[in-house]
């Protein structure tokens, strides 16, 4: 698309002026991780081999190579998994998958080798009483957790949600070390997570955690005397910082903290979308890239 084009010559021109600046490009819609999308026909541009003739190397990376350690994340996820395996509703499913985490991670960070069916099953069943007030639902919940177990359909189905599940706490590479990487490196990373490798929700999930991080380590470097000097590029906009309180949500207000707190880090923010009016209004306060 046009602003897709735009964008891009915006990022090439900024990042060959400024060499050592890193950049941050979550692509959840995947125009922007496939630079040969616009490369068509009579009209050529590809802005990643832009880049490469002005000597600067952009890292473009799977979701699937990027190791999550949130408990967040990993409950978010969990829930999801608890309502379809044990026929809980919303509120249980997100208590039990708090109580799950808990057991298995009390250190903070989630240790992709401990994410096995075995282990989830066995905090599930030792938690699952807990959350329920009758001693029937109870023991009702209790043979739910057990049926899994027993059942082989019902076990080979847990299995798979659970070995995806794993697969985010799995990659090659943490998270934390690459948002660092990006900040006080310059290193310049397109991380693609488009509807091929992620629901909408688990995109939500992986952003909000990314963010998190993001101004985490930001502010870390800060406080150490030190400036980030990096690019976050967010495309979809108008899904990311809509405006009206009606569209708010966790992410969104996840984004909008780390959109207003990390600019007196260093970090600049180029948010892009096909309707400008459907984005957060605070944004063209700040940023005329926006």
């Amino acid at each position: 698309s046009g602003k897709t084009v735009f964008a891009t010559a915006l990022i090439v021109g900024k990042l060959a002026a400024h060499r050592q600046m890193g950049l941050f490009m979550p692509d959840t819609a995947g125009d922007l991780s496939d630079p040969k999308r616009h490369d068509r026909g009579t009209f050529k541009w590809n802005w990643v081999e832009a880049l490469k003739a002005a000597a600067v190397r952009v890292d473009n990376i799977s979701i699937e190579d990027i190791r999550l350690t949130s408990p967040d994340t990993l409950e978010s996820l969990l829930k999801e998994a608890f309502h379809g395996a044990f026929n809980t509703d919303a509120d249980h499913s997100k208590r039990l998958a708090k109580q799950v985490v808990e057991a298995l991670f009390d250190e903070g960070k989630v240790d992709g080798a401990r994410v096995s069916a075995d282990n989830i099953l066995r905090a599930a069943r030792d938690n699952i009483a807990s959350i329920y007030a009758t001693p029937a639902t109870r023991k009702e919940k209790e043979n739910e957790v057990q049926a899994v177990q027993e059942n082989p359909a019902r076990r080979s189905s847990f299995d798979r949600t659970i070995e995806h599940i794993h697969s985010f706490f799995d990659g090659r590479e943490k998270l934390d070390d690459l948002i660092r990487d990006i900040l006080l490196n310059g290193r310049k990373v397109v991380v693609r997570m488009d509807s091929s490798f992620l629901s909408e929700h688990e995109q939500e999930y992986v952003m909000n955690e990314m963010m998190l991080s993001l101004t985490k380590y930001a502010r870390k470097i800060f406080k150490g005397g030190g400036m980030c000097n990096a690019l976050v590029v967010l495309d979809e906009g108008t899904r990311w910082v809509p405006e009206g309180i009606a569209h708010e949500s966790a992410v969104g207000e996840t984004v909008k903290t780390a959109y207003r707190e990390t600019r007196k880090y260093g970090l600049g923010w180029m948010v892009i979308a096909q309707r400008m009016t459907e984005i957060a209004l605070f944004l063209y306060d700040s940023n005329p890239l926006a």
